[in-house]
């Protein structure tokens, strides 16, 4: 089965990520200010929106695991986050380098400078181009972690370890607030990071998809007044992420629970195509002010950031549209056969080195 409401959470939010960057470069980089400006700041979901992506990645990667091996799992992983990663790269450094994009950006933005590996590493030894990279590192290492705790059994194995880890995250969050949660994270601590609370919320919310649905109604309307009161009463940062982190899985289940819209649906559609425009908005915000910027157009102006905003949607989407054709073509390669493959190779070998031990061994 294929979750299809799924896919349109995943594009509001996506949506609600482009339209929050939108403002804020557009006010800080564009010199732009006034009533489009607040509008698309969305004050108060900041913190909503990796918390979301985290409890979808969640929810849908505790599905993909149920029928796939380990091994198999992770190299999938793999295919689906680096090819259209390394394309977007690409493609930012040449229009740092051969656009409008100020001079001193070419002084750090060089590919030997860039973090490609997507591995927590020490904050100051890398470069992130696409400005957006930090959760993909928390994802790479969740995928890790993930495959390691299916070893102990998927149905089994992986709920009860996730409850056990969830239950130091949440342990930590109360006795040791802060701690942990950087942005760019390193070994020794992303493992305690609250940023990934709501990643094992969402996967522990597919082991219980199918429980309470005669209450999803209910259920709903308790999501809306959650949101509507708990997260705004939060403290501090990481009480926001955590009061987000619950909106986000009940948003995940009832969006399970509820009968799922055709795949024809524009909102399915996009939902489909957000990881490429999710990669590459950043940058094509950044290239579309300073075009304007290096040719006078609209400077400053709230038209100047609506004209970005629709390039960055419209260009984003097609991006996404060649890393979805992206991803199927290498998609077809989870399903080769490598363990037979090396068997075969090595019993090739192994009966070509015999072939040529015995030539060598018969008298001239």
């Amino acid at each position: 089965m294929r979750f299809q409401n799924i896919q349109v959470l995943r594009a509001i939010t996506a949506l609600v990520v482009v339209s929050i960057h939108l403002s804020n470069y557009g006010e800080h980089t564009f010199g732009a200010s006034g009533w489009l400006i607040d509008l698309l700041r969305l004050p108060g979901l900041e913190s909503a929106c990796v918390p979301f992506f985290f409890a979808i990645s969640g929810f849908v990667l505790a599905h993909a695991l149920q029928n796939t091996p380990p091994g198999r799992f992770l190299f999938a992983r793999y295919l689906r986050i680096y090819p259209g990663y390394l394309v977007a790269v690409g493609l930012t450094l040449l229009a740092v380098w051969f656009t409008w994009w100020p001079a001193e950006y070419r002084t750090y933005c060089k590919p030997a400078a860039i973090g490609f590996s997507l591995l927590p590493r020490t904050p100051g030894t890398f470069v992130f181009v696409l400005g957006v990279e930090w959760s993909l590192v928390y994802e790479m290492v969740l995928y890790v972690a993930l495959s390691a705790m299916a070893l102990f059994g998927v149905r089994r194995g992986v709920p009860v370890l996730a409850t056990v880890w969830l239950t130091v995250l949440l342990a930590k969050a109360y006795l040791r607030p802060g701690y942990a949660n950087d942005v760019f994270p390193v070994w020794a601590t992303v493992w305690l990071s609250s940023f990934i609370i709501p990643f094992w919320l969402g996967l522990l919310a597919y082991y219980v998809r199918d429980r309470g649905r005669r209450w999803r109604w209910v259920i709903g309307a308790g999501l809306v007044a959650f949101v509507a009161k708990v997260p705004w009463m939060a403290r501090h940062q990481e009480q926001a992420w955590l009061a987000w982190g619950v909106a986000a899985v009940v948003a995940v289940w009832f969006a399970a629970a509820v009968r799922q819209l055709p795949q024809r649906n524009v909102l399915v559609w996009f939902g489909d195509r957000t990881y490429g425009l999710y990669l590459v908005h950043v940058p094509v915000t950044l290239t579309t002010f300073y075009l304007l910027r290096d040719r006078g157009w609209l400077v400053g102006t709230t038209a100047g950031v609506a004209v970005t905003g629709v390039v960055v949607l419209v260009l984003g989407a097609l991006y996404g549209d060649l890393e979805c054709r992206l991803h199927n073509r290498f998609r077809p390669l989870t399903k080769l056969d490598v363990r037979g493959w090396l068997g075969r190779t090595r019993g090739r070998l192994v009966r070509w080195t015999g072939g040529v031990r015995s030539r060598n061994q018969t008298p001239a």
